[in-house]
């Protein structure tokens, strides 16, 4: 038998980059949908 071993901690690490990245992306998604569904709210923010 033999045994193959792989430090896969790179890979590990890029996974979870990644999934921050997504997560980051979702939100701000969501942020720019709401803003495209209300847009006055926009020049409201903008404009105190």
């Amino acid at each position: 038998m033999i045994a193959m071993l792989r430090d896969v901690s790179d890979r590990v690490e890029r996974r979870r980059e990644l999934e921050a990245t997504v997560e980051r992306l979702h939100h701000f998604a969501g942020v720019i949908s709401r803003d495209l569904r209300n847009p006055p709210a926009i020049v409201m923010e903008s404009h105190p």
